[in-house]
């Protein structure tokens, strides 16, 4: 299931096994966009079919550069038809190219996502958010998979 969106909270600073972290993260958005690859955002209402929302927790510095590791949250896409998937985020990383001009495979500038999902789920994604102040909201789309 292809999704857009947008994050929403940037967190606030916390302890996660005993490291400086970020908890509650907060990501959301529709269903709807063409996938992990540049331009793959769509923007709201996408097809119709439904809402998503995800709270993740990491450690590490965003940047330029950078990777942060996701130690754990949780996700939910509620359908229009009435029915809705949820669980947990289990493990992941936010990988940044080292400047804005570098296309890892999402757009220059563009971060991938790679989170594991309960149930052997996951989730490759984008993420754009830098420049810090560039892309207000940051842009998140990509794809939940089995």
């Amino acid at each position: 299931m292809i999704v857009s969106g947008y994050e929403t909270f940037l967190g606030i600073d916390c302890t996660l096994a005993g490291q400086p972290a970020t908890c509650g993260v907060t990501f959301a958005g529709w269903i709807g966009g063409d996938g992990p690859v540049p331009g793959g955002w769509e923007p709201f209402p996408g097809d119709f079919q439904g809402l998503w929302n995800s709270r993740v927790n990491y450690v590490g510095k965003a940047g330029f550069g950078s990777t942060v590791v996701i130690l754990s949250g949780r996700y939910q896409i509620s359908f229009l038809d009435g029915h809705s998937l949820s669980g947990s985020v289990i493990n992941g990383t936010v990988q940044w190219p080292v400047n804005e001009f570098v296309d890892l495979g999402c757009g220059a500038g563009v971060a991938l996502l790679d989170i594991r999902l309960n149930r052997s789920q996951k989730f490759q994604g984008c993420l754009h958010d830098l420049p810090v102040g560039s892309v207000i909201p940051p842009m998140v789309w990509g794809v939940f998979s089995n």
